[in-house]
């Protein structure tokens, strides 16, 4: 349960990053700025960048690990259901020869 809040977490954290750029990113240093200016502004961008692929792709290995848990629960259960149909049908056919 813990993973799927994680990837929940990471895919809103991602999104709201993504719809966040023109908010955080609103006053572009022009071409006459000081070097400090642009400076702050590209590690802004940088940090902003650097944050949403993190949150992506941790939303994307935690989407995968789910997946994987989900399909790994589903193939004991088809097991489990494949030997009780397989019981019963075993004991019908001893009835059938009785």
């Amino acid at each position: 349960m813990s993973l799927k809040v994680f990837t929940t977490t990471c895919m809103i954290a991602g999104l709201l990053l993504f719809f966040s750029w023109p908010s955080m990113l609103a006053n572009h240093p022009g071409p006459g700025s000081s070097k400090a200016v642009r400076r702050t502004y590209a590690d802004r961008l940088l940090l902003l960048t650097g944050l949403q692929v993190l949150t992506l792709v941790g939303a994307g290995v935690g989407a995968a690990l789910v997946f994987r848990n989900a399909r790994s629960e589903y193939r004991a259960e088809a097991l489990s259901n494949m030997k009780f149909l397989l019981e019963g049908d075993r004991e019908d056919a001893s009835k059938v020869e009785e």
